[in-house]
């Protein structure tokens, strides 16, 4: 999912309309722990856009796209946030071949730092996570996973 060069982007004018479906258990418990993240992340952070739909454009493809946050740490410094009930690895390499360059693109002069945040652990997960608690902390152009039991 790696996006081309040069990355034309910005804040979407409409947030698109798709076709109502049905979810599945699983389906709906992640967007459950979504919300559940949003939460508690105003509730800590006093910088925070939730689920901006954001427009992009490359020499190859264009579209929409929606990362679950973007969190100021500073005036320059943004945390792209993804959140998944499940951990999951392809999580990293979106964050920083997809929405990386695209939010790099809106804010051109910002450092950008990235954080999978999710509920249930997989072997492969870090052995360290990172404390929602502590997000502010993360160092600027780092990669951190964040397990959060909703606690």
């Amino acid at each position: 999912m790696k996006l081309g060069s040069p990355v034309v982007a910005r804040h979407a004018d409409y947030v698109p309309q798709f076709p109502q479906q049905k979810r599945t258990k699983a389906q709906q418990a992640g967007i459950s722990f979504e919300r559940a993240v949003h939460k508690r992340l105003v509730a800590l952070y006093p910088r925070i856009d939730l689920s901006p739909w954001l427009y992009y454009k490359t020499p190859k493809r264009s579209g929409v796209c929606q990362p679950d946050a973007l969190l100021w740490l500073a005036d320059d410094h943004i945390c792209i946030v993804e959140i998944k009930l499940t951990w999951m690895g392809p999580a990293r390499k979106k964050l920083l071949e997809f929405y990386g360059p695209i939010v790099q693109a809106i804010y051109p002069g910002a450092t950008l730092s990235y954080v999978q945040v999710y509920k249930n652990a997989k072997t492969s997960s870090h052995k360290k996570p990172f404390s929602i608690y502590k997000l502010d902390e993360i160092p600027p152009t780092k990669y951190k996973e964040c397990q959060w039991l909703g606690l």
